[in-house]
Order: C-alpha cells, then sequence, then structure tokens
C-alpha cells in the first residue's frame, strides 16, 4: 500500500486538517491508514470520507478546516488549534468558545481593542479602519493586530513595536504620551522603537534591559514563530494575563521549559549572561531535555570561571564592589548556577559591561601584557566613561600609570595608590570622586 502521505496529498487543506485532527488524538494511527486505503479505493475527497465513514462529526470536520485555515495564515498555532479542537470535541464548544477558554479570543466579544486604540491615538490608523478592523477581527477569529497586518494596514514592524511600546507602558517603564510620542516618531521615520527611544534620550541601560522579552527569548530559542509571538502578546494585553500562563494554557510549552525561560531571562536582562547563550541554553533545554543547572554550571562555573577570583580582586581593589557585595553575589550565584562574577551582576552591584572589562583585563594581568595598576586604572576609567577595555588601557598609559607589577602590601599604601588614580580619573573628566573616603 502506498504511504499515507502520497495517499493523502490530493487535497492541501483536507490534509493540513487531518493533521490536526490526527495531532489532537481525535484520530488514531489505524484510522489514518483506513482513510488512505479507502482514498485509494474511492478516489472521493479525505473530508468527504472522514464525514461520510463517520470519522468525525460534519461540525468536527468544518472546525478542523477552519483552524486549518488560521493556522495557515500564521494566525493561530498548530499546537493551540489542536487544543482547540480536542475542546470542541470533549466538551462541544463552539470554535470561539474553544478559543476563549485557550486565552485567544474573548468569549464575550470585546467592544475595545487595547492596541487598536493605542494606534489610533499615534495616528497609524483612523476611527473607520479601527472599527472596521475590530469587527472583522472578530468575524474571522483572529487578533486585532494580525488582522492589521494582513490587510496590509500597518507594518509587522509598527506592529511589534506598538505591542513593545504597550509593555513598557504597563511596566511603568514609560509614559503613555511618551509611548504614544516615541511610536509615532518610529512610524514616521521608520526607525525601530528602541532607536526612537534613544533619539528621544531615553536611558541607554533600560532600553538594554527591556529588549529581551520573554516572547522573543523563545521566538529566538525557536520555542514559538514571530506572528505566533505577536499574536500572543496581544491576547494577554487584552485580557490581562502573563504571557507565561497563556502558554501554557495553549500548550506551546511545558512549565518545566517555561521556568528555565524565564530563569534565562532574568540572567540576559541584568547582563549576567547574553541574549545569544540564553538562546542556546534554552534550546537544549527544550529540544534535548538539558537540565538548565547543568547547562549553567557547564558554561559559566567550569567553562570561564577561571578568571572569577582576579577579575573580583581588581573591582575590589578599584573600589567598585565591597566585601559584603562579594558575599551577597556568592548566594545569587549559587542559586542560578553560576559563577560570583555574573552574580554581582545580577546581585545589582555590577554591569555586565564593566563584568566583561574585569575578566579581560584579569586575563591580560595574568598574560602578563599589563601591570595591576593599570588594570585597575583602566576598570576606574571604564566606568566613569562607559568606554571600552582597550580605551581605558589607552588612557592609563596616557597618565604613565607604571607597566612594571608593584606589590603593594600595606593598607595605608593601598589607600593612597587608589587615591592617587581616583584623582587622576576626575582630573580627567572633572566629575565626582570615584573614591570616597
Amino acid at each position: 500500500m502506498a504511504s499515507i502521505s502520497n495517499s493523502l496529498k490530493k487535497t492541501r487543506q483536507s490534509l493540513r486538517a487531518i493533521d490536526l485532527l490526527s495531532g489532537a488524538g481525535l484520530l488514531n494511527q489505524a484510522q489514518l491508514e483506513q482513510v488512505a486505503m479507502l482514498v485509494e479505493q474511492t478516489a472521493q475527497p479525505i473530508e468527504r470520507i472522514l464525514v461520510g465513514f463517520k470519522f468525525v462529526s460534519p461540525e468536527l470536520m468544518e472546525a478542523a478546516n477552519k483552524l486549518h485555515k488560521m493556522n495557515s495564515e500564521s494566525i493561530l498555532p498548530a499546537k493551540t488549534a489542536m487544543k482547540a479542537l480536542t475542546l470542541i470535541k470533549n466538551s462541544g464548544l463552539s470554535i470561539a468558545e474553544a478559543l476563549a477558554a485557550l486565552g485567544c479570543c474573548s468569549a464575550d466579544a470585546k467592544q475595545e481593542s487595547p492596541l487598536g486604540l493605542f494606534l489610533m491615538e499615534a495616528n497609524i490608523i483612523s476611527l473607520t479602519t479601527y472599527e472596521q478592523a475590530l469587527s472583522r477581527s472578530k468575524q474571522e477569529l483572529c487578533s486585532f493586530g494580525s488582522y492589521l497586518v494582513m490587510k496590509s494596514l500597518i507594518s509587522y514592524k509598527i506592529l511589534n513595536a506598538a505591542l513593545h511600546a504597550i509593555c513598557l507602558v504597563l511596566q511603568g517603564k514609560l509614559s503613555r504620551s511618551k509611548a504614544i510620542s516615541v511610536l509615532r516618531y518610529a512610524y514616521d521615520s521608520g526607525a525601530s522603537l528602541w532607536d526612537a527611544l534613544t533619539a528621544d534620550g531615553f536611558n541607554p541601560d533600560v532600553i538594554a534591559s527591556c529588549q529581551l522579552s520573554l516572547g522573543e527569548l523563545l521566538t529566538q530559542a525557536g520555542l514559538i514563530s514571530e506572528m505566533d509571538r505577536t499574536a500572543l502578546v496581544e491576547f494577554s494585553i487584552s485580557d490581562n494575563v502573563m504571557l507565561g500562563e497563556l502558554l501554557l494554557r495553549q500548550g506551546l510549552t511545558e512549565n518545566q521549559v517555561l521556568n528555565a525561560a524565564l530563569t534565562l531571562q532574568k540572567l540576559a536582562k541584568a547582563g549576567a549572561i547574553s541574549s545569544a547563550d540564553a538562546c542556546q541554553i534554552l534550546k537544549a533545554v527544550n529540544f534535548n531535555g538539558a537540565d538548565l543547572r547543568t547547562q549553567l554550571e557547564c558554561r559559566y562555573i567550569k567553562g570561564d570561571g577561571y578568571l572569577t577570583r582576579e577579575a573580583i580582586q581588581l573591582l575590589s581593589e578599584a573600589a567598585l564592589v565591597n566585601e559584603h557585595q562579594v558575599a551577597e553575589a556568592t548566594m545569587v550565584a549559587h542559586r542560578y548556577s553560576i559563577d560570583v562574577l555574573r552574580g554581582l551582576v545580577m546581585s545589582g552591584a555590577l554591569n555586565g559591561q564593566l563584568m566583561e572589562t574585569a575578566r579581560a583585563l584579569a586575563l591580560r594581568v595574568r598574560l602578563g601584557g599589563i601591570s595591576h595598576q593599570q588594570a585597575v586604572f583602566a576598570l576606574l576609567y571604564c566606568d566613569r566613561v562607559r568606554c571600552s577595555t582597550d580605551d581605558g588601557l589607552e588612557a592609563a598609559r596616557a597618565e604613565e600609570i607604571p607597566q612594571a607589577e608593584v606589590k603593594v602590601s600595606e593598607k595605608q599604601e593601598a589607600g593612597q595608590f587608589l587615591s592617587k588614580l581616583g584623582n587622576i580619573v576626575q582630573n580627567c573628566f572633572k566629575r565626582k570622586p570615584l573614591v570616597e573616603s
């Protein structure tokens, strides 16, 4: 007998619909083989065979076809469509009721769209467009934003920017009026939301901490698609539901993977690990069943933790961290299975850029390329002006910080040396003293 896929390939929509039914557990392997045989024998459409031979009811077949259409147009993730079919079959719900139960649309047909109102306030869509999209998106059981993009009423880039802006408002990081102003600037100039925020003078550290959302981490790690992410974020805003809860409700991830993603997001947003590392680790947890703690230990304690002690010593001598902060960071490091240097970042004692600078300088000291004093000065310089490691070292050489290693054993001598470095940097930039007595 020919393969099932060859036998069923005649009708593309029904094939996809039958995949959803099978994935939802509403058709088993034996039934699929029967369908394949009947297709060969009768040359009838798959939909007619499924209904005529009572594999599924007419109502369930119609629901499967509609849900397939929504999936093929990137309105609905396949896993969510399968869960909706299961609810329709087992509970007798309509498509709208099933999707509402999964958090994909409102069962009581909301009269407003938070996204739509935001876009109207930014003068990106008109009242007429808003009302039309609100009505049509409910009829087609898709999100408001998805409808606007499908009809080319806004670009996907603007949809994404608007959702990010709304999230920043809800998180209290941006006022509504400022968010609308920045979104309008992004719309007019073609800039990204982050570039628009930078142009408006927004704190770059805050922008960096906002850029890796949970949805973006899951998308970059390959767990959900871009369109799935925007639709889910919009539904979470409309229904005031946390995105993680929505992901679990729709069966798009498991609790263990979600917890790993939240931990990695927290580490990345604090600057303790890179976004790329967070994505790679999450992939290993999701697709390979790897243990998060083991992954973190291998990568950040056994992998690159060898310079941690030297880097912390430099930071301590530069008075950028103290014993209490190191002790607190040690506990944080144990909790997250990371090295103490990254623990300093997670506890807020250090930023990610300075962490990398301290590690790079510690390596250069170990290799004999620079002296301990030059490394300490470079750290102070980099902390003050937010420059690269090389720029900090260049400043140290310009101030004739000694290249040869000079041991500082007495506390008084160490204090005098540190004070001298602080005064040099202060004189260079005419700012408040780096080292307070």
